[in-house]
């Protein structure tokens, strides 16, 4: 958002002129000699007075309580080598200047009560190399300036206690000798030149905060070389070596905040050259990430840092000198999803951006894709899928394995550090459409053949909570399991099978019933066991029935085998079922109970035996 200003906003400041909690913004216009006020109305937006306060040439300004009435007042730098002292009426007003004397060329200056009595007093910087300082007497009315030796050519002033004890220091930039000047207070108003540390070319306006937790204030500059140089206080009065940062061309200007709400503090730069705002995100230990630009207006010269629609986070505003206007840059470090989109299923619980995991989606087997598509809150910021470790595109199709996939969508807001990780755990179905035999008896042995959809991978298979004696994978439709006895303390009834494939259990469902029954006749004997290698078909077999009072009429029961045609003997699967086939009206359907027959012996499926003896038996030649 940008707002128009007077001619050449040389300088901006923020605080509450009107006392309703949000912040306003004021502007030195120093090419039509005045000072405006715009009010925020804490959404970031402002609306400009309809009068601006006259001031003679303001280069600067400065925002604090000087007469102690509760409302704040208003200093501007002039060229004309005074001070400018406007005094607010608390409803976005200012009253007219009250003017005093500096050094020559006095630039910005610095708020803070240096006697302990307190009052506010001013230290003013001027390019003439000195500090004025002047004492307030708690009315809006100061006293006359003491002068004190700072640099070459001074162009910012702060005051911090660099020096840890109770008073306030000044710390002044001089962009002739390319370095920063360490002035000591005694907390009687006076000053002793203590220390000057080198920055970088040309440092211009400068700011002081805890850039390492450590309790101390720090220092950082922005140079015209296109760097920011920051000093870390080093706890015995003075500072450590500079570190350059890079920023954009020509930076004129830096602030201080959390840019991105995570509690450190970061730094953002103004570049009159480049036309373009940096913001160097912090670590909390005084090192700083690499910046990330933003456009601004034209020659952005100041910079001012504040909560400017009250989400906690430190936005920016920046004054364009070329372009008389002001440019609001709200924080853009949301890194929240607006809305996720999976339209092959349901995400479960329903979106919140607020929350980042435990979000599931069910699909069936035959859905072998889906497309995720994350709608970022701030269009600026950038959301990266991947399934299960490996890239996607967001709204292109994601193919799917059986069993669980995960789904991370991750957000990364405009400041380039700030992000946010959703996750989403796919379920692609693993599905059992029936088993045959579905019956068989509460011992277990019977061999079964389940089909369905997803079994490639199947870990395990169980018969109600009972795992599969044995398995086999055929394919991705077909398992061939041997049935468990049945659960402890039950002797008949039916159960679920279910497939374990992904980490996934196929869901119970109609087909994949099946039954134990105590009662279920079986086979005893078969004859005959043995028989010639000759063709022939429909040979004639018979079972002898063990009963244990099924209440079945045997002569009901069909007793037959799965293939009645005899094959030559060149097979070598000595493997066919003897089957029962009962009437209808047991239980729901026709039940089948199948038998393998080996050589002499009926054995249960799954105990098989190959070799070339099965040549001469007959029924093992079958197939």
């Amino acid at each position: 958002m940008t707002y128009s200003t007077g001619y050449y906003p040389a300088s901006a400041a923020s605080g509450d002129f009107n006392g309703d909690g949000h912040e306003d913004i004021t502007v030195a216009n120093l090419g039509d000699h005045s000072v405006s006020v715009l009010l925020g109305d804490g959404t970031g937006r402002f609306t400009t007075l309809d009068h601006d306060t006259p001031v003679q040439s303001p280069r600067a300004i400065s925002v604090g309580d000087l007469n102690e009435d509760g409302k704040l007042d208003v200093v501007t730098t002039n060229v004309q080598n005074t001070v400018s002292v406007l005094l607010g009426d608390g409803e976005g007003g200012l009253a007219l200047p009250d003017d005093y004397s500096t050094a020559g060329s006095p630039r910005y200056t610095a708020i803070g009560d240096f006697n302990g009595d307190g009052h506010q007093d001013l230290a003013v910087a001027s390019e003439s190399g000195h500090i004025s300082v002047m004492l307030g007497q708690g009315n809006g009315q100061f006293g006359g300036r003491t002068d004190y030796h700072a640099g070459a050519v001074g162009r910012s002033v702060v005051a911090g206690n660099f020096t840890g004890d109770a008073n306030l220091d000044l710390a002044v930039t001089n962009s002739y000798s390319n370095d920063v000047t360490i002035l000591t207070g005694t907390g009687t108003g006076a000053f002793v030149l203590s220390d000057f540390y080198f920055a970088d070319i040309h440092p211009m306006i400068m700011t002081t905060a805890d850039f390492n937790r450590d309790g101390l204030a720090d220092l950082a500059a922005a140079s015209l070389n296109g760097t920011v140089s920051v000093l870390l206080a080093n706890g015995s009065g003075g500072f450590g070596f500079r570190t350059h940062y890079a920023a954009g061309a020509g930076a004129y200007s830096v602030a201080a905040g959390d840019f991105n709400g995570d509690g450190l503090t970061d730094l953002a730069a103004a570049n009159s050259t480049s036309n373009t705002i940096s913001v160097l995100i912090g670590d909390g230990t005084g090192r700083f990430h690499p910046k990330v630009d933003y456009a601004a207006g034209s020659v952005p010269e100041t910079l001012i840092a504040g909560d400017f629609n009250e989400d906690g986070k430190t936005d920016l505003a920046a004054g364009n000198v070329r372009s008389d206007s002001l440019s609001i840059l709200l924080s853009r470090s949301d890194a929240k999803l607006s809305s996720l989109s999976v339209p092959q299923g349901t995400l479960t619980p329903s979106f919140s951006p607020k929350t980042m995991s435990g979000y599931t989606v069910n699909v069936e087997n035959s859905v072998d894709s889906i497309t995720v598509t994350p709608t970022t809150a701030d269009p600026t910021a950038a959301a990266v899928v991947s399934a299960n470790g490996t890239p996607a595109v967001p709204g292109a199709a994601i193919p799917l394995r059986v069993g669980t996939n995960t789904i991370e969508v991750e957000v990364t807001a405009a400041d380039g550090t700030t992000t946010r990780k959703y996750t989403i755990m796919v379920i692609r179905a693993v599905e059992v459409d029936r088993v045959t035999p579905s019956i068989g008896p509460s011992a277990g042995g019977q061999e079964v053949e389940i089909t369905g959809k997803g079994f490639a991978k199947a870990s395990g298979v169980k018969f109600g909570t009972v795992a599969a004696r044995t398995f086999v994978v055929n394919s991705d439709s077909s398992i061939t399991a041997t049935a468990p006895a049945a659960e402890q303390g039950s002797v008949t009834g039916a159960v679920y099978v279910t497939v374990t494939a992904g980490g996934t259990d196929s869901a119970p469902g109609k087909g994949s019933i099946y039954t134990y029954d105590g009662t279920l006749p079986t086979i005893s004997e078969v004859s005959p066991a043995d028989g010639s290698t000759v063709e022939t078909s429909s040979p004639v077999i018979t079972a002898s029935l063990h009963d244990a009072d099924s209440g079945i009429d045997p002569a009901s029961i069909t007793v037959r085998l799965e293939d009645t045609t005899l094959e030559h003997n060149y097979s070598r699967q000595c493997r066919r079922f003897v089957e029962l086939l009962f009437p209808r009206g047991y239980g729901t359907n026709d039940r089948r109970a199948g038998y393998s027959v080996t050589g002499h012996s009926v054995r249960h499926p799954g105990q098989r035996r190959g070799g070339n003896d099965c040549t001469t038996r007959y029924l093992s030649c079958i197939g």
